[in-house]
């Protein structure tokens, strides 16, 4: 689709040059305060005064009436035409010749002579420029073209400021705060005021381009270059942003925000955007276009033939808009206003752009069937439910549509599945809506949309939980209508009415009432565990009891650990309540003990007693009569026995011994843990070793029991080397290996070497023990070299500290009767003095600051 649109309007502003000046050509004006200043070809100025003539906010033209004329040069052409308001007078250049004009008789004034120069072949005006806080003008004027004269215009004064030599000869230039860019000899350049540095941007072929230069936003130009192109550059030389590609023959051009308007060499204007390059109008048939100028007042551009000048008014930003939207260009539409900041308040610019956006979700959904751009627009524009809920036949009976939008839209829906369509929208944007007033009507709609098309929502908590609760309660009747009771559930917890939800879920359970979407008897323990009425907790523990245990004693387990604690919620209450439930009882002691470590005696036994009872019940049953887990059972609970038996010593290990002596055959590993806790070492490691041959758990015993203390761990190792080293003749050899790889372990740190070396055989050959001789020698050399190291640390800290001392002790203190203590303020009886780094002195008695230390 074509991106030409209507952007200006174009309009008269001086029809035809008065009386004797109808022969009289336009070569260039100038505009201000509403007067317009014309220049000729015969050297006539002429001023018009120019009222501007509105029609329902619209420009739609201009009013001109000649005031006076007169002729600063005899035949002469006015090249150029600037107002310098600071001075109350018209620059004026004709015949290469620059006069200050007045303003009242527009004739050459007598003041300020240091702007009248001759040799002149252009100049350029900076009219605010701040230097220092204050403001003042530029002019930048060019002498025969290679040499540039700066002058400051302040209030009623006009001083010259400095001359920069051009390296060629200046063809067109233009100024943007204190810099002016320049085209010289094919080149485009930058010339800085302030240090008087040049420097060369680009190059041009005069032949292909004519040079053109216009100042965009602070320290930028743009640049008429080959290629069709537009260039911005920045002061520095850089180029910040994309060019703007535009038509072949560019002569001249104007900005005006957000567009660029371009003279072509057959005096037609295309009107480019300078974002995305988008030719957005055509203006043709134009005649002989002389000259062109934006005038920033007015905001439109003024352009000049022989004898008339004509303006281009923009249309309003919401006329230009509209066009854009009614071409589906939804994303420069939004785009277009965003960027075009009209004169309006901060709150009617969002209310305006609220409504673009929902004309262009309208456009998105229904015209170009872009259901995740629609909702995005809608969103944004945060659009009322009602303007979509009431396109839908019968869901909001009460309301018809009176909103333009939907009264053109509502034809759309023809057929079931755009009307599917737009009740999915709706959803969505109903659950992301976030400020928008959610009251009963918005829960009705909400819910009916949802029972049809998205009951997976009700599932969810934080869907209710994001609509005020009392619509949901005024509304439950359509969730019993649709059989959500699991929905229902989730709004009765949310206003705290507990026990009817619980009663809910509890029919679900007992398939009473049947929801898909109920999660199940997991959920509900877990809303029961979260719930703070203790008195309702226990109503449903039996029952959870009776349909399984192991989740039923999540009540407790999963209990918050900030929940304030009750008497129905003290431990030893649940623990008995709990004793007719074995499987129960058992799994919230083993959380008691393992997950909340609380290593109370009392729970340990208790807990290590179950444990046992059901190993012996285990080892008790006869081979026959074992079922094909009982391998894997025991082994299970032998393995929460040990775990407890070695995080925890919160227990009499006498007592456990004697009542597993029975079958201490089999739990073995049992027993050399509980040795262990009694301090039985011999007896743990020989079963380790001579019973279990659990080499790997021998050598763990040893780390583990020492309690971190050296001493104990070399006594360990001691008797497991007196273990292995002695047993009966014929397992010698099994013991060999292992007492080989212990020896030249890195664990040689560990070991008494002396004790070690007395323990080995006589009969072992050097081939055995050379390898742990070598680590012994290695060992014991590191050893010396570690200490030597120390000790010489040692002694130069020393010495460092008797220098320091020295330092200290070399310093006079004087003392008199004035002398005071810095703490006690009182004088000193006693020649003991304590002396701070800071050098205050106090008695020995008194305190001193801890963050000062005594020297």
């Amino acid at each position: 689709m074509s991106s030409l649109m209507k952007v200006f309007d174009q309009v008269p502003v001086v029809k035809r040059l008065d009386g004797s000046l109808k022969n009289s050509q336009i070569t260039c004006f100038t505009y201000s305060n509403t007067i317009l200043y014309i220049g000729t070809n015969d050297g006539y100025i002429l001023r018009y005064s120019i009222n501007k003539s509105n029609y329902l906010g619209e420009n739609v033209g201009f009013k001109s009436e000649l005031i006076d004329f007169n002729q600063v040069n005899q035949r002469k052409t006015i090249s150029m035409l600037s107002i310098v308001s600071r001075i109350q007078k018209i620059l004026c250049l004709s015949d290469s010749i620059l006069y200050p004009l007045n303003f009242e008789d527009l004739q050459p004034s007598s003041l300020f002579s240091i702007l009248k120069n001759k040799n002149v072949t252009s100049y350029c005006f900076n009219e605010r420029y701040i230097e220092n806080k204050s403001e003042l003008s530029i002019l930048c004027v060019c002498i025969r073209g290679k040499t540039l004269q700066f002058y400051f215009i302040r209030e009623g004064d006009v001083t010259f400021n400095k001359e920069i030599s051009l390296p060629g000869v200046c063809t067109q230039m233009s100024m943007n705060q204190n810099y002016v860019c320049a085209a010289c000899d094919n080149n485009y350049m930058i010339i800085n005021l302030l240090n008087s540095n040049i420097q060369i941007l680009f190059p041009y072929d005069p032949e292909q381009i004519t040079p053109y230069i216009e100042p965009y936003l602070q320290d930028e130009f743009l640049l008429n270059c080959q290629g069709d192109l537009g260039m911005f550059a920045t002061s520095d030389g850089q180029t910040t942003r994309p060019p703007v590609a535009w038509s072949s023959n560019t002569v001249k051009f104007q900005i005006s925000p957000p567009y660029v308007l371009c003279l072509r060499n057959d005096s037609s204007i295309k009107v480019y955007n300078i974002t995305d390059s988008k030719l957005r109008q055509e203006i043709n048939n134009l005649g002989n276009v002389k000259f062109i100028k934006y005038v920033n007042e007015e905001k439109c551009l003024f352009w000049s033939t022989n004898n008339e000048i004509f303006a281009l008014t923009p249309l309003s930003i919401i006329s230009q808009v509209e066009q854009l939207l009614a071409k589906k260009m939804i994303d420069e539409a939004i785009n277009l206003y965003e960027i075009s900041s009209p004169n309006i308040s901060k709150d009617d610019f969002e209310q305006q752009l609220r409504k673009i956006k929902i004309k262009a979700g309208f456009i998105e959904f229904f015209e170009n069937d872009s259901i995740s751009k629609s909702e995005t627009l809608f969103l944004e524009a945060n659009v009322d439910f009602k303007l979509l809920a009431c396109m839908i036949p019968g869901l909001l009976p009460n309301f018809q549509p009176t909103d333009d939008l939907s009264q053109k839209y509502v034809s759309f829906l023809k057929d079931d599945s755009k009307i599917k369509s737009l009740k999915k929208l709706l959803i969505e944007l109903m659950t992301k809506l976030k400020t928008v007033n959610k009251n009963e009507e918005f829960v009705n709609v909400l819910f009916r949309l949802c029972s049809e098309l998205r009951d997976d929502l009700f599932n969810k908590l934080e869907f209710f939980s994001n609509l005020p609760i009392k619509s949901c309660l005024q509304n439950i009747d359509i969730l019993k209508q649709a059989n959500k009771y699991h929905a229902i559930g989730l709004i009765r917890k949310l206003a705290n009415q507990n026990e009817e939800a619980f009663e809910i879920w509890k029919d679900l359970v007992e398939l009473k009432k049947v929801d898909p979407n109920f999660p199940g008897f997991n959920f509900l323990i877990d809303q029961i565990s979260s719930c703070n009425d203790h008195q309702l907790v226990w109503k449903y523990v039996d029952w959870a009891m009776g349909i399984d245990q192991t989740k039923g004693v999540e009540i407790f387990t999963k209990r918050s650990s900030d929940e304030l604690n009750s008497e129905r919620m003290r431990v030893d209450f649940i623990l008995e309540n709990l004793q007719k439930y074995k499987t129960a009882y058992l799994i919230y002691l083993d959380f008691l003990v393992n997950t909340k470590n609380l290593k109370n005696e009392k729970y340990v036994t208790q807990l290590l007693g179950i444990y046992l009872e059901k190993i012996i019940d285990l080892l008790k049953i006869k081979e026959e009569s074992r079922s094909p887990d009982w391998s894997k059972e025991l082994e299970k609970e032998r393995l929460s026995f040990q775990n407890i038996l070695e995080t925890t010593a919160n227990f009499k290990a006498q007592s456990i011994l004697v009542q597993i002596k029975e079958f201490e055959n089999v739990l073995q590993a049992e027993c050399a843990i509980l040795y262990g806790k009694i301090e039985e070492h011999e007896k743990a490691l020989k079963i380790l070793v001579y019973n279990l041959g659990d080499y790997k758990a021998a050598t763990n015993y040893c780390l583990k029991n020492s309690n971190d203390s050296l001493k104990t761990r070399k006594n360990l190792f001691n008797i497991l080397f007196s273990i292995y080293l002695n047993p009966t003749y014929s397992e010698r050899e099994r013991f060999l290996k292992p007492t080989l790889d212990l020896m030249n372990s890195k664990l040689i740190i560990y070991f008494d070497i002396p004790k070690l070396l007395d323990m080995i055989p006589n009969n072992w050959s050097l081939k055995l023990t050379g390898d742990f001789l070598q680590n012994v020698l290695s060992h014991n050399l590191f050893r010396k070299r570690t200490k030597l190291v120390e000790k010489n640390l040692a002694t130069n800290y020393k010495f460092y500290l008797q220098t320091v001392l020295f330092s200290l002790k070399k310093e006079q203190l004087y003392v008199d009767d004035d002398t005071k203590c810095q703490k006690c303020h009182r004088p000193f009886d006693s020649t003991v003095l304590v002396r701070q780094p800071s050098g205050k002195l106090s008695h020995k008695s008194c305190k001193v600051d801890s963050k000062s230390p005594k020297v």
